[in-house]
């Protein structure tokens, strides 16, 4: 096909073997490299960079370099710092007498809600 151009898609984001799977099937021909430029085995890697940027025209069977990350960044832990309680276990905690509340000063449910301004 010489001659003939296409369009590089933007894989930044995707996983190294989605993006390489996605190249191929624009036509290009994936490579992964790490932040140094060098070629790294991308299994596993998610995509952070990519050279030709997307939207360039490029010739079909052209080179695509991936740059790929690896988790230990900030954006590799997904799990909440502190979670949120057992729904359960909440639920008792709201129907603790006042007295068994942590932190409790006597909080009444039973007294009337004073009226501000009146």
């Amino acid at each position: 096909m010489a001659g003939h151009r296409i369009s590089v898609p933007d894989l930044v984001g995707f996983g190294w073997e989605e993006a390489r799977d996605m190249a191929r099937a624009a036509g290009l021909t994936p490579r992964a490299v790490g932040p140094d430029g060098q070629a790294v085995n991308g299994n596993g890697g998610v995509v952070i960079d990519q050279a030709p940027a997307a939207g360039d025209s490029v010739a079909h069977g052209a080179d695509i370099a991936l740059r790929v990350a690896f988790g230990g960044g900030p954006s590799g832990n997904r799990e909440p710092r502190h979670p949120l309680p057992n729904p359960r276990e909440f639920e008792d905690w709201l129907n603790m007498p006042d007295a068994d509340m942590p932190g409790s000063r006597s909080r009444s449910r039973d007294r009337e809600p004073a009226l501000v301004g009146h």
